[in-house]
């Protein structure tokens, strides 16, 4: 089964269920994981426990978010659905029975190809910064490279 928590702010009630990629990405974020390495789940779940007070709510701002696991749902209640990799929310029957080895949801496997940002981010190795992608143009190819804003490399 799918490590999952749940992430909650106690001043404005805001909630959300994490996957495994999902709870990477956070603790990067306060940079308690380097970009890198990828923990064991069962360690990877004790750094989220861990570490949710350092997290910020994207909605209120508030710093100390609460994290717990996430309740164990009911084969009735789910049917065949597992829950998404990245965002912890389930896959739908539909795909599952469509992709019986999918470990992505429909919108993240969107987001995915459509190149955006998936909760990932690649940081520049050599000051940390995270890298944005950029348009070069030369002899009427269009390229794209990811640069690092503040080293320009």
């Amino acid at each position: 089964m799918a490590l999952l928590a749940e992430l909650a702010c106690p001043k404005c009630h805001w909630m959300t269920t994490c996957g495994p990629t999902a709870m990477l990405d956070w603790l990067r974020r306060v940079r308690m994981v380097r970009r890198d390495t990828a923990p064991e789940e069962d360690l990877l779940g004790e750094l989220f426990r861990s570490a949710a007070p350092k997290f910020s709510c994207p909605k209120c701002a508030h710093q100390g978010l609460v994290a717990r696991e996430a309740p164990p749902e009911s084969d009735e209640d789910w049917g065949m659905a597992r829950a998404c990799q990245d965002c912890g929310r389930p896959i739908a029957r539909e795909r599952l029975e469509a992709f019986p080895d999918a470990k992505i949801c429909v919108t993240c496997q969107g987001k995915a190809e459509r190149g955006e940002a998936t909760g990932t981010p690649e940081y520049c190795p050599r000051c940390g910064n995270i890298m944005q992608l950029k348009q070069m143009r030369s002899s009427g190819i269009t390229r794209y490279a990811l640069t690092c804003p503040q080293c320009r490399r």
